[in-house]
Parts: C-alpha cells; sequence; structure tokens
C-alpha cells in the first residue's frame, strides 16, 4: 500500500491546486491563500487516511504544504506519515524547491529537490532504517522542461486549463521524473479529469513500471468533490470534507 499512498498524495495535491484554475487563471498575483481538507477511504467505508493541504503566497514566491497520515485503524496493520511542501517563483513560473518526507515505524525517507533550471534538478535523498543513515546524490536532468507538483499548479492557474484538450508533463516526483498526461472531459453534468503517471528511465517510459491512473470529479464551482485510485486491493476513494479561501487585494 505504500506506493499507492505515496502516488495518491501527488494527485490530491495536483487536483487540489487545479481547483482555482477558473476563478484565478491568467494572474498568479491573485493564488489565494487557503487550506483543504482531505479523507481517503475504501469504498467499504473504511477511512484509511485524512490529509491537510496548504497554499500560502510569501512575497514573490506561492509555497505549499501537505501532510497525510494513515487512520488509528490502518496503523494497526501499516502505518504511514507523508510530508511534501514547496515553492514556486511566481514570476517566472519555475520550481524552487520540493520536500517529500515519509515516515514508517522503523524506516524514513527524505527527498530534498532543487530546481537550477527548467532542465535540472539537483536530488538529496536521505534514508534511515534501523538506525543505519543513507545518503545520495544525483542530479536529474532532461531534454523537456521539469515541473515540481507545486509549479505544475501555478503553470495552469497562468495559461488557463481546456476541457477535451490533452496535456503532457513532466514532474520530478520523490526522486524520479514521471510523464504526467491530464485531459479534461464531460461526464454526468460534472468535469471529470483523468490523470495518468508513467514513470520515466533513460528518457522512455519505464515498460516495467505499473501507470498510475486517477479520476477526479469538480463540481460546478471548479472545486474536486471526489477522487478515485484503483489498485490490486480495491479502490481508494478521496473525498474533499472541507475547504477554507482566504484571498487578498493588491
Amino acid at each position: 500500500m505504500q506506493l499507492q499512498i505515496k502516488n495518491i498524495l501527488f494527485f490530491v495535491f495536483f487536483f487540489a491546486f487545479v481547483q482555482f484554475n477558473v476563478s484565478y487563471a491568467g494572474d498568479c498575483k491573485y493564488l489565494p491563500d487557503f487550506e483543504a481538507y482531505y479523507k481517503f477511504k475504501f469504498r467499504n467505508g473504511i477511512t484509511v487516511a485524512t490529509g491537510i493541504l496548504k497554499g500560502k503566497k510569501y512575497g514573490k514566491q506561492y509555497k505549499m504544504d501537505f501532510q497525510g497520515k494513515t487512520t488509528k485503524i490502518i496503523n494497526l496493520f501499516y502505518k504511514l506519515e507523508g510530508h511534501t511542501y514547496g515553492s514556486v517563483d511566481i514570476n517566472t513560473l519555475q520550481p524552487l524547491d520540493c520536500v517529500y518526507i515519509r515516515k514508517l515505524p522503523h524506516k524514513s525517507k527524505i527527498v530534498y529537490i532543487k530546481y537550477v533550471d527548467e532542465n535540472k534538478a539537483i536530488v538529496k535523498t536521505t534514508k534511515t532504517k534501523a538506525s543505519k543513515i543513507k545518503k545520495e546524490d544525483e542530479t536529474v536532468t532532461w531534454k523537456k522542461s521539469i515541473f515540481s507538483p507545486m509549479s505544475l499548479y501555478v503553470f495552469f492557474m497562468h495559461t488557463g486549463f481546456q476541457s477535451n484538450k490533452r496535456y503532457s508533463k513532466y514532474v520530478v516526483i520523490s526522486d524520479n521524473v514521471h510523464k504526467v498526461e491530464i485531459i479534461s472531459l464531460k461526464a454526468e453534468g460534472k468535469t471529470k479529469i483523468k490523470t495518468k503517471m508513467f514513470r520515466m528511465k533513460n528518457g522512455k517510459v519505464d515498460a516495467s513500471k505499473k501507470v498510475e491512473e486517477v479520476h477526479a470529479w469538480i463540481n460546478d464551482l471548479k472545486i474536486p468533490v471526489k477522487m478515485e485510485y484503483k489498485f490490486g486491493m480495491g479502490t481508494i476513494e478521496c473525498n474533499l470534507k472541507k475547504l477554507i479561501i482566504e484571498t487578498k487585494d493588491e
């Protein structure tokens, strides 16, 4: 379940960002300060995890922070805490940094990503297991522009998000490059966003890795009200439970 929850956290991050697109698209200075509260559950009703996503503007930077953790019931079998945060330059739309933290009972992983330019990122990974610490440094280069989940949000805020158009972007998630394909469709009177994530290797899609796919349903206010992720154990739903938005006039 570790891989599934880690990737779902990314999709929550992205879809929660897109929710503000229609109201603020085209002018990044009006990015809102907000808090969004989510609940993950199996279709049988068992709550798997909860999460809080926050966004706030600091001068010329926009910072976002997501914290998620499994519930007490799930902790009896599998305990996981995740924390992701990072910042984006509002003027250039470029990612500045991003940190991924994953904690399990007997091990943890911290990934710090510094984006040097649109094609290069420095990744520093620290793994801890049984009191042993392992550090790794890697430079990621890509022929096309690379994004963080946060800068992908700001990009769509600036350019807009068109229905029935397929977008392909490359995102550095944790310590790997992924190709993210996004398309929005109309379904049952609501907008349905389909997103697929492909892990890359040597410049190509890694065929040995499973394609991750999440569906999201957006209401008339352009807020994602539900997301679904299917995997071997079933389907996990993520529902937006509470949303607080604070905008500032400039």
